[in-house]
Parts: structure tokens; C-alpha cells; sequence
């Protein structure tokens, strides 16, 4: 493991388990609008998270602004409530557009 696979884990608190692996797949983010170089991100979810749970992990990743709410699409659909049936269909390493949503004012 690389150093930010460790703090990724870390961080989800998933270091001292109980002697239990996490559950974790590789899935692939894009931030739509941003360059290529800073877009593209290789997080771990754990298919136990809920879609709150890994918004503020791909928030905190991105370093983006928390006030920002964000969506994810994946295979043309938008991940609204029941993000486990989405990340068990989904193939590890599958891609995931994060998209910013501004509310209108």
C-alpha cells in the first residue's frame, strides 16, 4: 500500500477494525471542469459507506469548498439514495463523474 491508500483508511477509520479486512474497491473519479491533471483520483469506498459518508470522502480528497453540495454519475445515472446497488454492479475501477451543484439563487 502507498501512502495515500493508508491515509484514505486512515481516515475512514478503518485502521484498527477488529482484524477484519475492509471491504474496499477501487473506483475511478473525474471532477467535471477541472484539468486532466487534477481531475483524475483512485479512491478506495468501502460498499458499507453511505452516499453522505463518501461525498465528504471525495470532498476532503478534492479539497474542495464543503458548502458545495456534489452528485455522482456512473454508467449515465445519476447516484442518488441507494449507492450499495450502484457499487456492487459496478466492475472495481469503474469510473465516477463528480459533478458540482450550485444551488440558485
Amino acid at each position: 500500500m502507498n501512502d495515500n491508500e493508508i491515509a484514505i483508511i486512515n481516515s475512514l477509520g478503518l485502521n484498527g477494525s477488529l482484524g477484519k479486512k475492509p471491504q474496499l474497491k477501487k473506483f475511478i473519479f473525474r471532477l467535471a471542469g477541472a484539468p486532466p491533471d487534477r481531475a483524475i483520483r483512485l479512491i478506495h469506498v468501502d460498499k458499507n459507506h453511505s452516499l453522505s459518508e463518501l461525498k465528504h470522502i471525495v470532498i476532503r480528497e478534492y479539497k474542495l469548498n464543503p458548502i458545495l453540495d456534489i452528485q455522482f454519475i456512473c454508467n449515465r445515472r445519476i447516484l442518488v439514495n441507494n449507492i450499495h446497488h450502484h457499487l456492487s454492479k459496478n466492475p472495481a475501477n469503474a469510473e465516477i463523474l463528480v459533478m458540482l451543484v450550485l444551488s440558485g439563487g
